[in-house]
């Protein structure tokens, strides 16, 4: 027993020194190599990755990008450095299974944005069962609030098989199967999305973690059988959120002329009174920043707590 409760609490992190004449494109394999992440560039330096499964596809290829005060990062980048990293973890859980594992190959891929001249990095990590990836940009030295939106695609491989469902009953709607040819451009859906690879290969599903003060993602479907990543503020009301609230609210959430008349006109509707001016300050550290890098998604900069803050509320309505 005292062997096995060693075993359970074993924790391996092994970081590699940070590798500068680097190009290119980036092959991140899981520990069985079964799943490879692959982050590379097309025409005009613009940021995608594809991921796969025993060789086969399970994302195709698909554009990655965060935006930041309305610029997308994703475009005319530049590749400065990789720091590759892994981790072997158990530890106790509740649940169907007793232990955990949390076990990778990662790689913190540095990142130059051309145009604006801003650095920031895309941590990506290759599991056994799975691929994961998020935005760090770090904070600005401004007063001025910065406000994230998203620019990556989900796309799956043709003749798919796609279950998911809309908005509308918040997290617990009735999916919908459909092929992913017959998927029409601009239908909500929220996480997670399960498709069947081609030829029953295998499964994937598309989800989000580690949110903490920061907007809820959905995804919006395309013509190409691509799910595109959506923050809160863009999603309809959603049901519980039209049950809930005047009619007037609900035109005034899906209007939304301004971001901040539409905040401040939601939050009188749901507290009562005007939202102050976000603070403009930064993370000291969260679950998912611990080292207050700053903006990031999942994650967030101080300085949109309050809008972030009004979006969770919402999401606890409904929208």
């Amino acid at each position: 027993m005292r062997l096995l409760a060693l075993a359970v609490w074993l924790v391996v992190l092994m970081v590699t020194p940070v590798q500068n004449n680097v190009a290119f494109p980036i092959t991140i394999a899981g520990p069985n190599s079964a799943i490879k992440f692959d982050l590379s560039v097309r025409s005009e330096n613009r940021l995608s990755y594809r991921i796969t499964l025993s060789g086969r596809p399970a994302i195709e290829r698909s554009r990655a990008g965060i935006i930041i005060d309305g610029i997308n990062l994703g475009e005319g980048v530049s590749l400065t450095a990789v720091e590759r990293t892994k981790q072997d973890e158990r530890y106790r859980t509740r649940g169907i299974h007793s232990t955990a594992v949390n076990r990778y190959n990662g790689a913190k891929v540095a990142l130059l944005h051309q145009p604006s001249g801003t650095r920031y990095s895309m941590e990506i990590r290759a599991f056994d069962d799975g691929a994961a990836f998020r935005y760090v940009v770090p904070s600005a030295d401004t007063a001025t609030a910065r406000i994230p939106d998203e620019a990556s695609v989900f796309n799956f491989p043709p003749r798919s098989t796609v279950w998911y469902h809309d908005l509308d009953g918040h997290y617990e709607g009735v999916h919908e199967k459909r092929e992913i040819e017959d998927v029409p451009d601009g239908d909500w859906a929220a996480p997670p999305v399960t498709t069947q690879l081609p030829e029953a290969t295998g499964y994937a599903s598309i989800t989000e973690a580690g949110l903490k003060d920061y907007a809820g993602m959905v995804l919006q479907t395309d013509r190409r059988g691509g799910f595109a990543a959506r923050l809160a503020h863009a999603a309809p009301a959603s049901y519980p959120y039209r049950l809930r609230y005047p009619a007037l609210d609900v035109r005034r959430l899906g209007d939304r002329p301004d971001f901040d008349d539409w905040a401040n006109s939601v939050t009188e509707a749901i507290e009562g009174r005007r939202m102050s001016a976000p603070e403009s300050v930064s993370h000291s550290g969260t679950d998912t920043d611990p080292d207050g890098e700053g903006l990031h998604r999942p994650g967030g900069v101080e300085s949109t707590r309050d809008r972030n803050s009004l979006r969770g509320r919402l999401n606890e309505s409904g929208s």
